[in-house]
């Protein structure tokens, strides 16, 4: 990830200001034990945000073919980044997951040997 010095997401990148960042916003939200939580949530957080922004950075130097999947994708971490500052228990489940594509679920097999 190519981060310049004047990156607006470079001070979320550590781990120090984003537990400040992350319990500020707990705090205000009555989320118990604050602390705590964004110690639990902030790798987390900040691995969105690298993700959205490699997304983003891939999608300038990309065929436009599939830049539209890029931005999509680099959207999608940066709101769960932003999520993550709301919903200290986020994804809670596995329905939460979902991004707009669904399967069905497999039925187990019985392989006979």
């Amino acid at each position: 990830m190519n981060m310049e010095a004047t990156h607006p997401f470079l001070p979320y990148l550590s781990t120090d200001y984003s537990r400040k960042i992350l319990s500020e916003h707990y705090q205000k939200a009555g989320i118990a034990y604050p602390d705590t939580r964004s110690y639990a949530t902030c790798y987390s957080f900040i691995s969105h945000l690298k993700h959205g922004c490699l997304y983003y950075e891939q999608a300038q130097v990309a065929p436009l073919e599939i830049k539209p999947l890029l931005l999509f994708y680099g959207f999608i971490q940066l709101m769960k980044a932003i999520i993550l500052t709301k919903d200290d228990q986020y994804p809670s489940n596995s329905q939460v997951l979902a991004h707009g594509v669904t399967t069905r679920k497999r039925k187990k097999q019985l392989i006979a040997f």
